[in-house]
């Protein structure tokens, strides 16, 4: 009998503390999920912002780079601008002469002299023009435009003459040059 009535004891015990547990249980809960409401309307919050400051701070880049690129570039064009305004004089000036008055040596000097002109806007820019004199093909300067066949073995894969020059800026290649290479054939 002894035994029944600590039974009786102990469920009368959880039963009664039980309605008290689950409402702490819930305030608990009910608790947590109010903090972590918070913290996570919080890191809402903070996400936006950060959004923002990113958005703010590429359109502020793409500015600089919008800028630099036209810094960099204005020179050029100006250079070629004032160039085509000189060419423009001269084909005006050859316009007012008769065609008798024409000189052919006259006019290779024009296009010879725009040609310079065109030379010295990449020198300003920092673009060198390269010939290389070393006899040997550099597939790292040199393209070959045309072999031609030579029965000298010693000739062989080396430059029998510049077609067009290449071009340098810095230690860059921007164009290479074009050459006609030698080709062994028995």
């Amino acid at each position: 009998m002894c035994d029944n009535t600590n039974d009786n004891i102990v469920e009368n015990n959880v039963v009664e503390d039980n309605p008290k547990n689950i409402e702490d249980e819930i305030k608990k809960l009910s608790d947590g999920i109010n903090e972590i409401k918070e913290e996570f309307e919080s890191k809402v919050k903070y996400d936006k912002h950060k959004d923002k400051i990113i958005d703010e701070l590429h359109a502020e880049l793409q500015q600089y780079k919008d800028d630099l690129i036209h810094k960099l570039i204005r020179p050029i064009i100006t250079d070629i601008i004032y160039t085509i305004d000189n060419n423009n004089k001269t084909i005006e000036a050859f316009r007012k002469k008769e065609t008798k008055e024409l000189d052919a040596d006259k006019l290779l000097q024009v296009v010879e002299g725009l040609s310079e002109d065109l030379e010295d806007i990449l020198y300003r820019q920092g673009v060198e023009e390269f010939t290389y004199v070393v006899p040997e093909f550099d597939p790292k300067r040199q393209k070959i435009a045309k072999t031609v066949e030579t029965e000298d073995k010693e000739r062989d894969r080396t430059v029998a003459k510049s077609v067009k020059k290449g071009y340098m800026l810095g230690d860059r290649v921007i164009r290479h040059e074009l050459v006609e290479v030698y080709v062994y054939k028995e």
